[in-house]
């Protein structure tokens, strides 16, 4: 149906340019239409920046339903191949998989003596903006095996936070010099040398990595930047 959609659309506007590509490859390519134009979705700017991490535990965030296809089993997997580092990771969501998840970190993790979790479950938006106002995240990660362009990883790019997450649909568009790119399917010690890797950096390169989260969400989805750029597109 997508050629039929084309015949009566004026232009089409996708968000992240992933998403074209593929719509070019599969579908224009086989019937050149109307012009197409990349307009992420934006969100408000946060009411804080990321202060630096103050304690000798490192506070690590995942943000995801727990279904199959989010594989946050692969965190678990990741956070038990880390000898030294102390790090408390915490998980918002909930979902099909939760109980198997929890039994599955409760079987990695438990005997970890450097490695604290905690499941938060099911947060209504307003509250995991919350979270972001009143907790210390030192680093975001997602290792999803699909993605759109994912408003929880612009979330945390707007508090100015540090991302690893895996080169799956608009994610290598949001890892930029401001974090860890994954290959599509990571092993557990790819998942566990990136949180090695940035978990271990001096406060300089930490900052770095901070300030360009920041510099790519103003640039790219703050929701002012994304209007003005939607209604120069219409």
């Amino acid at each position: 149906l997508k050629h039929q959609m084309e015949a009566g659309s004026d232009s089409l506007i996708f968000l992240g340019a992933y998403a074209r590509a593929y719509y070019q490859e599969q579908v224009q390519g086989q019937a050149p239409g109307v012009p197409m134009y990349v307009c992420p979705l934006g969100i408000e700017a946060p009411g804080r920046r990321m202060p630096r991490g103050q304690e000798e535990e490192w506070q690590l965030l995942s943000c995801s339903a727990l279904i199959p296809l989010k594989r946050v089993e692969r965190i678990i997997d990741g956070l038990s191949g880390i000898e030294t580092a102390k790090i408390h990771w915490t998980h918002i969501g909930d979902g099909s998989e939760a109980q198997k998840i929890r039994e599955y970190a409760a079987q990695r993790l438990t005997c970890k003596e450097n490695i604290r979790y905690s499941f938060a479950g099911k947060m209504e938006h307003w509250q995991v903006l919350q979270y972001y106002e009143t907790n210390q995240v030192d680093c975001f990660i997602t290792t999803s095996s699909t993605e759109g362009v994912p408003v929880s990883v612009m979330e945390a790019m707007s508090y100015g936070i540090p991302i690893i997450g895996t080169a799956v649909g608009g994610i290598p568009e949001m890892i930029q010099g401001n974090g860890i790119l994954l290959s599509r399917d990571p092993s557990a010690q790819e998942v566990a040398d990136a949180l090695t890797t940035v978990c271990s950096m001096n406060e300089q390169e930490a900052g770095a990595l901070k300030g360009r989260s920041y510099e790519l969400w103003k640039a790219t989805y703050d929701i002012e930047t994304i209007a003005e750029k939607l209604m120069d597109i219409l």
